[in-house]
């Protein structure tokens, strides 16, 4: 699944445009309930993962930069490009499908994690990928 994000102007008591704010995640209207959020960050050219999960969903968005989030599921892999260059999205990634986030950017990106359950250093659910075969 994924959310295309809308970016929000914002302005300084003068009225001058200051920056933007981008919603992200709000009980008010995602039934996704994470349990822990965090930044991991990619430098250019790297990738991260894949990574497989048995138990822990994930829901990623790039803040910072521009990535390829790729899912694999049975009918093959889906490359999804985000952040600022491609527009933010929140990417979810349920249990037992592999991802692998890939840095398409010229700088480093930032990707916040939203998983459920929460990541714990002594219970990491991080399973091998043999045969990803993927190359952006």
């Amino acid at each position: 699944m994924i959310k295309h994000l809308k970016a929000i102007p914002t302005k300084d008591a003068a009225g001058e445009s200051n920056g933007r704010l981008i919603p992200i995640w709000s009980s008010a209207y995602d039934d996704y309930r994470p349990e822990q959020v965090y930044v991991t960050s990619v430098k250019p050219g790297c990738v991260k993962g894949p990574h497989l999960h048995l138990k822990r969903a994930g829901a990623f968005v790039c803040v910072h930069g521009d990535v390829s989030i790729v899912v694999r599921d049975d009918k093959g892999y889906h490359p999804i490009l985000c952040g600022d260059k491609h527009g933010y999205k929140v990417v979810h990634v349920p249990p037992g499908l592999p991802c692998a986030i890939y840095n398409v950017g010229e700088c480093e990106a930032l990707v916040m994690n939203m998983p459920t359950p929460p990541w714990k250093h002594d219970d990491q659910d991080e399973h091998p990928v043999n045969d990803w075969t993927y190359m952006p």
